[in-house]
């Protein structure tokens, strides 16, 4: 992102410290209350900023939260082998 849109980056902290769960997407309505409460007049080109960035940043984590259960799951068979020998 370029340096004039590093403010961004602040605002999606901001609103992602909002979330209910950790997987769970930004509301409109959180985007709303934020720009409200914090006096940021959030524009119509920085909300659709701001929503792929939450986008990314939910595929991601639900992508680390799949390869962390397929490695449980792996280890957990290799247990049993082991414990079956």
């Amino acid at each position: 992102m370029p340096l004039a849109g590093s403010y961004l980056w602040e605002w999606f902290f901001d609103l992602s410290n909002m979330r209910q769960e950790a997987d769970k997407r930004i509301s409109v309505a959180d985007y709303d209350a934020w720009s409200r409460l914090t006096g940021r007049g959030m524009k119509p080109f920085e909300f659709k900023i701001l929503k792929a960035m939450d986008e990314a940043y939910i595929s991601s984590f639900r992508g680390e939260i799949r390869d962390n259960q397929a490695r449980i799951d792996r280890h957990n068979e290799a247990a049993a082998r082991m414990r079956g020998r």
